[in-house]
């Protein structure tokens, strides 16, 4: 998964400097010429709530970016953090979160993995009615995509 952290141009040196820093929290930071951006690459550590750290201040540098498909997928490596972590109810939150981005952006395919993504956090939770009601919605928004399965 890529996220745009910073605006090279506005940053400067700072972004390479800054590069070993995360590189310590299991970060990847990657710049890229052709779009002036800086993203970086997460993978879950042995230890989630670093990772959750990490992705917390990743969202807070998306949302000063302003970039709202960004904020949403710093919100799903903190999904996965917390179901790395077996942390059920904060995943939902986020992915509740997620969805309103989503929805935002009007991305259906995202919003139908955001809300089977809220049922999967639902069932784990043992709320399972509530979590078949995610899954239908996130049925219906494949539907209304016009695919008949999903893939």
């Amino acid at each position: 998964m890529s996220l745009t952290l910073l605006n090279p141009g506005r940053f400067g040196r700072k972004i390479l400097s800054a590069a070993d820093y995360w590189k310590s929290f299991g970060v990847l930071l990657l710049y890229s010429l052709r779009n002036r951006r800086c993203h970086a690459r997460m993978s879950l550590s042995a230890n989630p709530q670093e990772t959750l750290s990490l992705a917390r201040r990743v969202l807070a540098l998306n949302k000063n970016v302003g970039d709202k498909a960004e904020e949403a997928n710093s919100l799903r490596l903190m999904v996965d953090a917390s179901f790395a972590a077996g942390d059920f109810k904060i995943a939902q939150q986020f992915y509740g979160d997620t969805l309103v981005l989503d929805k935002e952006s009007g991305s259906a395919a995202k919003i139908a993995l955001d809300l089977m993504g809220l049922g999967r956090s639902l069932a784990q939770q043992g709320k399972r009615a509530e979590a078949v009601d995610y899954f239908q919605r996130a049925y219906s928004v494949w539907r209304s995509m016009g695919s008949d399965s999903i893939e």
